[in-house]
């Protein structure tokens, strides 16, 4: 997604686009090519690597860290159609999937308050 509304997360060739304007990053690529990351951090075949979008976005859980965004930020947690989120509710689906979706998600959502290395794994 080349635009200039957009800055471009890539890790193992997968695009994760990310809006300037709200910081809100597309969740729906994480759960498209999941497999293919957890063999990149893993170097094997995740066996529970069929977890849907779906399922963790209707989870009570991940219901009251969308609210509970919404009221401490009073900004929206989620676009209108869901596939950008918040990037705490990006790092939080990462780790619903693995713990080590979720170090590469803090990374990535650090880089720009660090330097360009530390969104590398």
């Amino acid at each position: 997604m080349s635009n200039k509304n957009y800055i471009t997360r890539l890790f193992a060739g997968i695009e994760f686009p990310q809006e300037r304007k709200t910081g809100l990053i597309k969740i729906t690529p994480l759960f498209e090519n999941q497999t293919q990351l957890f063999e990149v951090f893993t170097k094997k075949a995740n066996t529970d690597a069929n977890k849907r979008l779906c399922d963790y976005m209707e989870d009570p859980k991940t219901i009251k860290l969308l609210d509970a965004i919404e009221v401490l930020s009073g900004l929206s947690a989620t676009n209108a159609k869901g596939d950008f989120v918040h990037p705490v509710v990006f790092v939080d689906a990462m780790g619903w999937i693995s713990v080590e979706f979720k170090i590469w998600a803090t990374k990535l959502v650090m880089y720009d308050i660090y330097d360009q290395s530390i969104a590398t794994c």
